[in-house]
């Protein structure tokens, strides 16, 4: 199977875009509420797959969370104000989770697409 960072950038960006569009759909993560923000989840881990983590960096589109609008950068209880791991603690979520189930829904509707189409 062929990695996101095996592709042409062409392709992630294709990817990225179809992923935003999926996940602005989605209800939030943390309280199910639409409408949602869409936040790029920033993980150290990632840096040791090619992504950007750093401040000021980007990460692609491909690691979008969708969380309501007080939960992703309004208030105190907001993963912007506390930081993953305060915030997974205090909402009682694994983003690390979340953000697999949502890629295996993504790829899911992706595949029943591409079969549709055949």
């Amino acid at each position: 199977m062929i990695t996101y960072q095996q592709l042409s950038k062409r392709n992630q960006r294709r990817i990225d875009r179809a992923y935003k569009a999926f996940a602005a759909q989605q209800p939030c993560i943390v309280s199910q509420a639409s409408p949602v923000h869409l936040h790029h989840y920033r993980s150290q881990k990632f840096n040791q797959f090619g992504f950007p983590v750093g401040m000021g960096l980007k990460p692609p589109d491909i690691l979008i969370l969708p969380l309501a609008p007080t939960l992703h950068n309004q208030g105190k209880a907001s993963i912007h104000a506390l930081g993953n791991e305060r915030f997974e603690a205090m909402h009682g979520v694994n983003l690390d989770q979340c953000l697999g189930q949502l890629h295996d829904l993504f790829w899911q509707r992706i595949r029943t697409i591409s079969a549709l189409k055949s």
